[in-house]
């Protein structure tokens, strides 16, 4: 990982320029520059070794030593820094200069040896350079937004197991009968049962239908929510009933049906017998599909079983898969097709494999001297075992472009089969300082082109998609986790501690990055009885260089009491950079977080009653005085100059920014902070908006609406995403405007009548709104003419409207219009259709009438040549 240490670094020098709240000497900022512009060659030298034949063996060591070189610098400027930010006596403060001088001198020496080094490996790879070039890496030009054909694979070589399965599911026996699609990892398990589930035949045979995926460890309750929300809409007091309850809906909502539920993923089949119970048997012709690695999954149940083993694909299908996937509609060369089948023939028939493959291939030139190149890299294996998986897989890592590769590997620090939001990730990327900055675009901007470039290579999978189409969430196949996590132990990139362990390893001292999954032991001694680490003997000399910790455990909370109160001491985690901790409830915000001068990224859960407003929306006085117990960020907050991102699940109180005079000097001003959510409205006032100068997402909630409340907000000027959650229904009458630059608009139970629709119609950027829970209330909407210019997605989840107001003139760049629970309104108005761009209507638990209008505008666009308009109609009948 010697380019993203390299990376990292020269971020980090480059924000000691914009500190203007930390005083350097001459010589610090001349050692700082010298140094900057040395790793500035050395990481374009690594840039360019891509394109080079040289001495791996020698080239590793030396890759090695520059990652302990940058690590070392960086260790030793960001102490430094954080000594300054703690501002002791100068007599310390000189003794750090000189040792900081002392120090980067040394560092400097060896930048010189590290460049003498390159050169000569460079200088002995031309002279020994071949006629044959080595197949080369190009970075793939990425237009804006994402590619909606990302998820979409061509599916080869499985239309036999489709008919067969589907005849299995719509034939005898009447009786309740359970399939299980086996075969090993990247075979195409979740593509066949999928491509079952949505087919014409299948929908129309069974009345309902449900999918969820199954986790390693499963937890009862989420799978017995997850088949409820396939299955019905649920309101929020489902969430508080019991298992057993749960189980007996889910066998209501069954009785009578011929349903089809599909478990993905399937480790243990303990969990058809958690649910024996939930699943009548009405004789009716109701089917369960599995599809799982393991043959006897469902052993423990006493219905009939029946399996389905799911085969490699032959050569032909293998080089059809191969050859669409790199080529899509056009042909292959001819002189490509003998060592194109060779590449197919040797990625063994598995379709995760020859996708990996052909996503490389789709990166470098199509000669045949480069594809031998690969040909002659992928090690023809005498026995399709996993480790041969996984030597074929490692081929697509290997391609990598440096940038890429940590960007790759950092996906092992999520549990397996974690669905990753895109937002986290791409916060998280730019956080780690691992991103190498392209101006003019943003950090956050070159991770979402990294991520892209992971998907085109089949690398990463998507998951669900947003409003606007891009992607919410992705994640990774388990053959893929596994060569990750094979990868990440041999680059010391990061460490995951599990649950079965009960300490640090003695390596932990050297990792920069640290996971924890599942439950954690009480024995890490991250946080004992009084949750202070300086009393803890496992933690204190464990991981003074550590840079990120990642919870992603689950721990009852009886447990959770006993090992944690609210409070969390620095000690030796001043260099911390990222921190996570979603698992639990902090009572209070650990003020010790503060001290945390370099913390990017901060995610914490409090207890507040945020939490429990929405089951609770009509006791106002309930929530009223609740308001004391809210957790409150504590005033030194502001004086965190490198956070970027900051996430309070459940919600807290910002404070107020005392002193216009510290505003002024800019004292307290977070300038980097991008992302804020959620916080109460309580003290979001101008002069607090005016300390966060480049905030471009807030969500907030309002607790007692006054009136004008939200006109403060036009002075985030950067602001683009916003969230406003009304918890009580107060005397708020509207607002007259908001930041130019929003783009994506979320209100959720405001009560505001629609004549106050047109501030929100001349927003000039506007592309997504999201109108929930009664954000506007009344029985007539009219739009105006010039409103909506740029809106391309339009929800409205939950009003009393009953006359729409709305042409095909209205409305010029809407592609997607979402109804639900719009149970008053008695029509889609035809004019809707006439919008040229519409290409979903999407009517959920709504009227009769505005069903029936949505149909018909269908029909009538369909007579008029126009077969592009979807259409979706659901009901909870």
């Amino acid at each position: 990982m010697a380019y993203v240490a390299i990376t990292s670094l020269k971020q980090t020098l480059d924000q000691l320029k914009m500190n203007c709240k930390l005083e350097f000497t001459f010589d610090e900022v001349k050692q700082f520059k010298a140094v900057s512009e040395e790793i500035s060659v050395i990481q374009e030298m690594l840039q360019d070794s891509a394109d080079r034949n040289y001495d791996h063996t020698m080239m590793k060591h030396l890759e090695r030593c520059i990652r302990d070189m940058a690590n070392k610098a960086e260790d030793i400027i960001e102490e430094f820094v954080y000594i300054k930010a703690e501002a002791l006596d100068d007599a310390a403060i000189f003794e750090e200069e000189l040792s900081l001088h002392h120090h980067m001198m040394e560092v400097l020496s060896e930048i010189n040896s590290i460049k003498y080094m390159l050169t000569k490996i460079y200088q002995e790879s031309d002279a020994a350079a071949t006629k044959v070039p080595r197949a080369r890496n190009h970075s793939v030009e990425h237009a804006s937004g994402w590619s909606s054909t990302q998820e979409e694979t061509l599916v080869v070589g499985i239309d036999n197991d489709l008919l067969k399965v589907k005849e299995k599911l719509t034939g005898l026996p009447h009786k309740l009968d359970i399939l299980t699609i086996v075969g090993m990892g990247g075979i195409g398990k979740t593509t066949l049962a999928r491509k079952v589930f949505n087919d014409p035949l299948i929908e129309y045979h069974f009345y309902v239908r449900a999918w969820v995926t199954v986790s390693q460890k499963y937890v009862l309750r989420d799978v017995l929510l997850g088949l409820l929300c396939s299955l019905t809409r649920l309101g929020d007091e489902i969430f508080k009933e019991k298992n057993e309850q749960l189980a007996e809906l889910l066998y209501r909502t069954l009785k009578g049906q011929r349903y089809l539920i599909v478990f993905d993923a399937v480790w243990d089949g303990k969990i058809l017998y958690d649910l024996r119970r939930s699943f009548p048997d009405d004789r009716n012709g109701s089917r369960i599909v599995l599809t799982s690695r393991l043959i006897d999954v469902n052993m423990c149940v006493n219905l009939d079983s029946h399996h389905h083993h799911m085969s490699f694909l032959s050569l032909n299908d293998s080089w059809e898969l191969l050859r669409h996937k790199v080529f899509l509609e056009e042909s292959c060369p001819p002189e490509l097709e003998v060592i194109g089948k060779e590449i197919a023939q040797k990625c063994q028939g598995l379709p995760l494999g020859i996708l990996a493959v052909a996503g490389h291939l789709s990166s470098i030139r199509k000669t045949k001297d480069c594809w031998k190149t690969v040909a002659d890299d992928i090690r023809s294996p005498e026995s399709k075992d996993q480790e041969n998986c996984l030597d074929i897989l490692a081929l697509s890592y290997k391609s990598l472009p440096h940038h890429l590769k940590a960007c790759f590997l950092y996906l092992g620090a999520f549990p397996q089969e974690f669905e990753i939001p895109v937002w986290r990730l791409i916060r998280l990327w730019a956080a780690e300082g691992i991103l190498r900055a392209e101006w003019p675009k943003t950090l956050e901007e070159v991770a979402e082109m990294c991520l892209q470039e992971l998907m085109s290579r089949s690398l990463v999978m998507v998951r669900k998609r947003k409003s606007n189409g891009g992607i919410k969430s992705c994640g990774i196949h388990d053959l893929v986790r596994d060569l990750i996590l094979r990868e990440v132990e041999k680059e010391d990139f990061l460490l995951v501690l599990k649950s079965d362990a009960n300490f640090f390893p003695t390596d932990a001292y050297y990792k920069r990055c640290l996971c924890f999954h599942h439950q954690i032991s009480r024995s890490y001694g991250m946080f004992n009885s009084s949750s202070r680490i300086e009393h803890c003997d496992y933690m204190k000399p464990a991981i003074p260089r550590c840079r990120s910790i990642l919870f992603y455990g689950r721990l009852q909370v009886t447990e959770f009491d006993k090992m944690l109160d609210s409070r969390v001491t620095v000690m030796d985690l001043k260099l911390l950079r990222v921190l996570e901790i979603l698992f639990r409830f902090f009572e209070h915000f650990p003020v010790e977080i503060t001290q945390l001068v370099h913390l990017r990224y901060l995610a914490l859960s409090a207890r507040t009653y945020f939490g429990t407003c929405l089951s609770q929306l009509g006791n106002l006085q309930t929530l009223i005085n609740e308001h004391d117990r809210n957790v409150t960020l504590p005033s030194d907050i502001w004086k965190m100059p490198r956070l970027r991102y900051l996430h309070i699940k459940n919600g807290a109180c910002l404070p107020y920014p005392a002193g216009a005079k510290a505003i002024a000097s800019n004292s307290l001003v977070l300038t980097n902070l991008h992302k804020l959510s959620t916080v109460s409205f309580t003290n979001c006032y101008r002069e607090t908006f005016a300390c966060l100068p480049n905030l471009k997402k807030l969500g907030i909630c309002v607790m007692q609406p006054s009136h004008n409340c939200l006109d403060d907000l036009l002075y985030l000027a950067e602001l683009e995403k916003l969230k406003c959650v009304f918890l009580g229904r107060g005397q708020f009458s509207g607002w007259n405007a908001f930041p130019p630059k929003l783009r994506k608009l979320t209100l959720n139970g405001s009560f505001l009548p629609w004549e106050k629709m047109r501030t929100l119609g001349l927003l000039p950027n506007l592309e997504v709104l999201k109108l929930k829970d009664y954000a506007f209330q009344g029985p007539e909407w009219q739009v105006e003419e010039d409103e909506f210019c740029q809106l391309k997605y339009l929800l409205i989840d939950g009003t009393d409207l009953v006359q729409w107001g709305v042409t095909g003139s209205h409305f010029r760049r809407l592609q997607q219009l979402i109804l639900r629970c719009c149970r008053h309104l008695d029509e889609i108005p035809s004019g809707v259709g006439e919008i040229p761009t519409l290409q979903i209507i999407d009517v959920d638990d709504s009227s009769s009438l505005a069903v029936s209008s949505a149909r018909l505008i269908q029909q009538e666009q369909y007579s008029m040549g126009n077969d592009g308009l979807i259409v979706r109609i659901h009901s909870r009948e």
